[in-house]
């Protein structure tokens, strides 16, 4: 498959050899109904529409919950109450769910003509926001196994509520004392499992593209024109409004830039070298 030669602001460029397609210019057509073998069994991740012919390869942490509602939006004319509600709400078709029905939907859905598309956002943000959203944070989208075994294994100290002691520098160890363990999670090093949330962007996508021709790649960071251009390869029934965001938890108490000095940046660097790498990001890229 050939790819485009984007523009800065566009995408990255994709690497050799790759299968991807990094926010393409021109118009492009829906393909003709294929994917890249005839195993049924899609990869858990695929999420699409009853009647749209796009198809969003989820990768967390990646503007996934923001994306599912517009997709929501453009198919029913109107958004779920509860925002975080859409990554288990049934007006969206998913892989994951394994069943017959499932299985045969993307079978027929793939046999038509349609658009495979996902996000990718800066690796350090996309950590980091893990982090916050995931361990330092309690709610009912967090992670308190993790958030156990980090305090255990790799010296994680959260900070008791109303602690005023609590400044840039120790919230700046806690979250490289996550880093400690997403370095050890991915080496094999723990008892857990890697996790979508926290796991390597390139190596997401390659494991969909063992079964889906992927036809567009976006930057979170340019998220308005890319997602608005892949809405525009079609008619739809409802226009969502893209500058609509919607973000999981609550607000870190530093923000990624103030968390970011060079020691962070270079750990960082080490841990995603491919998604630094292959998705084009510098590590102190000016439009974040």
């Amino acid at each position: 498959m050939q790819t485009n030669e984007p523009s800065q602001e566009a995408g990255a460029k994709a690497p050799p050899g790759k299968q991807w397609k990094f926010a393409p210019q021109g118009k492009k057509k829906a393909h003709q109904g294929r994917r890249k073998n005839a195993n049924p069994n899609v990869p858990a991740g695929a999420v699409t529409l009853d009647r749209l012919p796009l198809i969003y390869l989820n990768v967390p942490k990646s503007a996934c919950t923001t994306i599912k509602n517009h997709l929501y939006f453009a198919e029913h004319g109107r958004y779920i109450d509860e925002p975080l509600a859409i990554h288990a709400n049934g007006g969206l078709q998913r892989s994951r769910e394994r069943t017959e029905e499932a299985t045969e939907f993307f079978a027929n859905k793939l046999k038509q003509p349609h658009l495979v598309f996902t996000f990718v956002r800066h690796p350090g943000k996309r950590a980091y926001s893990c982090f916050s959203e995931k361990i330092f944070h309690e709610s009912k989208y967090s992670f308190p196994k993790i958030r156990d075994y980090i305090v255990k294994h790799h010296h994680l100290k959260l900070p008791a509520k109303m602690d005023f002691n609590y400044d840039l520098s120790c919230h700046r160890a806690n979250f490289m004392c996550f880093l400690d363990f997403v370095q050890a999670n991915f080496a094999g090093s723990t008892d857990v499992r890697v996790d979508a949330h926290w796991n390597i962007q390139t190596s997401i996508i390659e494991h969909f593209q063992r079964f889906f021709l992927i036809d567009f790649i976006g930057r979170v960071e340019t998220f308005e024109a890319q997602f608005g251009f892949v809405l525009d390869q079609f008619s739809l029934p409802h226009r969502p409004d893209i500058g609509v965001r919607f973000n999981e938890g609550p607000k870190p108490p530093f923000s990624y830039e103030q968390i970011a000095d060079e020691e962070v940046e270079s750990r960082l660097r080490q841990i995603y070298a491919s998604d630094y790498q292959l998705l084009g990001y510098a590590a102190n890229a000016s439009f974040f």
